[in-house]
């Protein structure tokens, strides 16, 4: 990994032909790997510690949840390879996941993580 640290996470996407890792001591490096494990494209750092694919594994979101801001950034990978940042938003929150559709990521804040200020929110593949 281009990054000394812990490894925070890793995450195929939908058609196997990438991955994404966000690894390294604060603030994480996110990178994104072909198949045959060569990176491919260099998301920068920041206060991240997720990644995740929506399930056509077109457009892909990086957050920094738990104790980070919940910084989220949404990326357009094209098929030629490249990415394209789409927008950014803040959401404080623990867990995300795609819609079935692929256009919406839902953010939540649960118990027993919170047992008050629980949310759940929803933004557009572009942020």
């Amino acid at each position: 990994l281009p990054k000394e640290g812990p490894v925070h996470d890793v995450q195929w996407s939908p058609a196997g032909d990438f991955f994404i890792t966000v690894a390294g001591f604060m603030p994480a490096k996110v990178t994104l790997f072909n198949a045959a494990c060569k990176p491919v494209y260099d998301l920068g750092s920041g206060p991240y510690n997720m990644a995740r694919w929506n399930p056509f594994g077109r457009f892909f979101a990086i957050a920094g949840f738990g104790n980070l801001p919940g910084d989220i950034v949404f990326y357009d990978k094209k098929s030629s390879g490249t990415c394209k940042q789409m927008g950014a938003v803040r959401s404080p929150a623990v867990s995300a996941e795609w819609s079935p559709d692929g256009r919406q990521l839902l953010t939540a804040t649960t118990a027993p993580r919170l047992r008050v200020d629980n949310n759940v929110r929803v933004f557009t593949y572009y942020g």
